[in-house]
C-alpha cells in the first residue's frame, strides 16, 4: 500500500517522529508538523520488535553494533563493455547485504563517501559512475534510456541480487528503470529526490526550452582549474556548495576532476556538454509503464517541488512528482521540506539511516 508522511494519520496530531532503525539501534528523525503515518508504523513495529523479542539473527545484530561503520578505502575497478567502460568502487565483504549507490548527473561515484561510511562493513557496497562522469569513459549516447540500460549491465556485471538500491536524482531514475526490467536486483529501493516527473510533464513538454546543448547555461560551465583547491575556493561559499556537509563538498571537488588533457591543470569530468546533454533529454525519459512491475518496498525521499511558473533553473528545489510514490505497488513518500535536492550532500546520515531500515523489512513481516 502506498502513502505519504505528509497526509496519511494513524494517530492524532501530536508531535510526530518518523523512526528509522540505525547505527545506534533506534534513530529518531523529527519531521515537524506531520502525523505518525504508515511507514512510521512500520518502522515502529520493528523497534518494538527488536526490544521485546531480541534481534532475530546475529547477522542483524551485527549490522547496528556502533564502532563498525564501513573503512573509507574502496576498490576501484573497471567494467568495461564495447561501447563504454564503466568506473565501479566497492566497499564491504562479498556475502554481505549489497547496495548500489547511483550519483546524480554532473556528479560521481564518490559523492556517496559519507553515506557509505555511515554504514555496516559487512555489508558489500558499489557505487557506480555513470557514463560521461567520473572514472567512466565520455562515450555517447548520454540518453536516460542509455543510462538505465548500462546499470543494468553494470547490476548482471556485479551478480546483484536482493540488493538496495539507492539513487539521486538521475541515479533515482537509474534505479528505477533497472528494477522495473529486473525485479531479482533489488528487494527494496531508496529513491532520493529523483527526477521522474509528472505524467502530464511527459505529454506536454518536449525540451528545456534550449535549442540546442550549447544554447543550455551548463554547457557554459568553467571547466578547468589549475588545482583542486583552486576548486573547491571557487565554490566553496557559492549555492547550493555552502549548504554541504564540507566533506562532502571535498568529496564532490576531489574526485569529480581528471588530470587536464592539455598537461596543465584538471578538467572536470563531467564536461558542461555531457551535463547539458543530459539535461536536455530528461523529458524523453517517461517511466510511469514500468512502476506496477516494480513490487519491492519503495521510499522517495523528496525536496519541496518546484515552482511551475517559474522560468529559472533551480537546481536546488525537487524535480520529483510529489504524488510518485503512490504509483509504485508499495511506495512511501518521504517529504523533506527542510532539505534541497542535494539530500545526499546535505544530510547523508539521513540517507543512510534510510537504506539501513530497507535492510530489516524481514524483521517488520515478522510481526506485522
Amino acid at each position: 500500500m502506498s502513502g505519504s508522511v505528509s497526509k496519511e494519520t494513524i494517530s492524532a496530531r501530536v508531535v510526530s517522529v518518523l523512526v528509522i532503525v540505525t547505527r545506534r539501534n533506534v534513530g529518531w528523525c523529527a519531521c515537524e508538523g506531520e502525523s505518525v503515518t504508515p511507514f512510521l508504523q512500520f518502522h515502529l513495529r520493528t523497534t518494538i520488535a527488536v526490544l521485546l523479542l531480541g534481534p532475530p539473527s546475529i547477522s542483524a545484530k551485527q549490522r547496528y553494533t556502533q564502532g563498525k561503520s564501513m573503512p573509507m578505502s574502496p576498490k576501484e575497478q573497471l567494467i568495461r563493455f564495447p561501447d563504454v567502460d564503466l568506473c565501479v568502487f566497492e566497499w564491504g565483504k562479498p556475502g554481505g547485504q549489497q547496495v548500489l549507490l547511483v550519483h546524480a548527473t554532473g556528479f560521481h561515484a564518490r559523492c556517496w563517501d559519507e553515506v557509505v561510511a555511515k554504514l555496516p562493513r559487512d555489508w558489500h557496497i558499489y557505487a557506480v559512475d555513470m557514463r560521461g562522469h567520473g572514472r567512466s569513459s565520455n562515450s555517447e549516447p548520454f540518453t536516460w534510456a542509455q543510462f538505465g540500460d548500462d546499470l543494468i549491465r553494470v547490476s548482471q556485471a556485479l551478480e546483484l541480487k536482493d540488493a538496495i538500491g539507492v539513487g539521486h536524482s538521475m541515479g533515482g531514475h537509474c534505479v528505477t528503470h533497472a528494477a522495473g526490467h529486473h525485479a531479482e536486483f533489488f528487494k527494496h529501493l531508496v529513491l532520493v529526490d529523483p527526477v521522474i516527473f509528472s505524467p502530464d510533464v511527459y505529454r506536454e513538454r518536449g525540451d528545456e526550452g534550449f535549442a540546442s546543448v550549447e544554447e543550455h547555461p551548463v554547457a557554459r560551465r568553467r571547466g578547468h582549474f589549475s588545482s583542486i583547491d583552486e576548486m573547491r575556493q571557487r565554490y566553496v561559499d557559492r549555492m547550493p556548495y555552502k549548504i554541504w556537509q564540507r566533506k562532502v563538498f571535498d568529496d564532490y571537488c576531489e574526485y569529480g576532476v581528471l588530470p587536464a588533457s592539455s598537461g596543465e591543470g584538471f578538467e572536470l569530468a563531467c564536461p558542461g556538454y555531457v551535463e547539458a546533454s543530459i539535461y536536455m533529454g530528461n523529458f524523453d525519459a517517461n517511466l510511469y509503464q514500468l512502476l506496477p512491475e516494480i513490487k519491492v518496498p519503495v521510499i522517495v525521499l523528496r525536496a519541496d517541488p518546484r515552482d511551475p511558473d517559474s522560468k529559472e533553473m533551480d537546481f536546488s528545489a525537487s524535480p520529483t512528482w510529489p504524488a510518485l510514490a503512490s504509483q509504485f505497488p508499495h511506495g512511501q513518500d518521504v517529504h523533506l521540506p527542510d532539505l534541497t535536492h542535494f539530500i545526499v550532500m546535505q544530510d547523508p546520515d539521513l540517507v543512510a539511516d534510510f537504506i539501513r531500515a530497507g535492510a530489516d523489512s524481514q524483521i517488520v513481516s515478522a510481526v506485522g
